[in-house]
């Protein structure tokens, strides 16, 4: 499966390596946690995006999509194959629902008291860990790797 994924970005103009299989083994030694979202239309990979997640000091989960999603130029409908991918990012619990400011000031023990005291707590593992979904307008199904 990541074989086609990694051929997809190689072949895709405008692409980079941090969309490709290679580069999320190598962030995961950085502590980042891979998952691949990828769009299949009948049975064909038609596009996909490479997550990257690291949990930072005890305090939040930071994601990015580098350079992506990947949509290859000859895929059908590639607008309705980015509305499904940008949808399931958001369904999937990935994009987040907004954005916060954060005062890094002080030490790691005052930054978890003050987590703590704010609610926040360690958020279930990166990317979607459900069972493929369709988006029935598009009829594209989506898979989640994270190997």
């Amino acid at each position: 499966m990541l074989a086609e994924w990694d051929r997809i970005v190689r072949t895709t103009p405008g692409t980079d390596v941090t969309q490709l299989s290679a580069w999320a083994r190598l962030r995961g030694h950085a502590g980042y946690t891979p998952g691949c979202l990828l769009a299949y239309q009948r049975g064909r990979l038609v596009g996909g995006a490479l997550i990257l997640c690291r949990w930072l000091a005890g305090v939040a989960v930071v994601g990015y999509l580098p350079y992506g999603p990947v949509i290859p130029v000859d895929a059908p409908s590639r607008q309705s194959v980015r509305e499904a991918l940008e949808d399931a990012v958001v369904a999937a619990g990935i994009a987040p629902a907004g954005s916060m400011r954060v005062d890094l000031s002080g030490s790691e023990q005052e930054l978890r008291a003050r987590a703590k005291n704010a609610g926040c707590v360690r958020p279930p593992p990166c990317g979607p860990t459900t069972a493929p979904r369709s988006v029935a307008a598009t009829n594209v199904t989506f898979r989640c790797s994270s190997s």
